[in-house]
């Protein structure tokens, strides 16, 4: 975590108090340092999220473009100079290259047949997680106060099980093995 601009009052005590240990970063770019690092010293076969390559990938270029990071350690691929401006498709073929980026928003779409693909619907259709999701609007006020910081940090550990769930309800990795097999690849 990094803070828009400090952390509120009290929330490393409260951290503690919750037992909670998020890496607490002072800027956006140490902690995307930190991501990267952790994907290179962990060296992921897979890497899951919902709504991964049309939401968290872009957003992750751009910050990258933006603040002139090397990237080159998020895929098993090493590269040099500055990230190209992609298409969204193509972000996961070249950031995360050699690893299988499993988007379960995508995924859901393509395996089934729902009026809403939501993290919070999907999970309570496929899984017996509860989520909470939030707007973009509500993340201000939960920087605000410490106790509503743990909140978002509690959510996020939660969301991160239930998407990893879902990937598992809808056997997307099975089913991927399987088309890339009769495919050839």
């Amino acid at each position: 975590m990094c803070p828009l601009t400090s952390y509120p009052l009290q929330f490393k005590q409260e951290l503690q108090r919750q037992r909670l240990r998020p890496l607490l970063m002072p800027s956006e770019a140490e902690l995307l340092r930190a991501l990267f690092e952790f994907v290179a010293s962990t060296d992921p076969d897979i890497v899951v999220g919902h709504n991964i390559v049309g939401n968290d990938l872009p957003i992750l270029q751009s910050r990258i473009i933006r603040l002139k990071l090397n990237w080159c350690r998020l895929g098993r691929l090493r590269r040099s100079g500055p990230l190209p401006h992609l298409l969204v498709n193509d972000l996961p073929s070249v950031l995360m290259c050699g690893r299988l980026v499993v988007d379960t928003y995508m995924s859901a779409k393509e395996l089934t047949k729902e009026d809403d693909y939501s993290l919070s619907y999907l999970c309570q259709k496929y899984t017996s997680i509860k989520v909470t999701e939030f707007e973009n609007a509500q993340l201000v006020m939960l920087y605000s106060q410490a106790d509503r910081l743990c909140l978002l940090v509690r959510s996020l550990l939660v969301n991160i099980n239930a998407v990893t769930q879902l990937m598992f309800g809808l056997q997307i990795v099975p089913l991927t093995h399987q088309i890339s097999t009769i495919s050839g690849l």
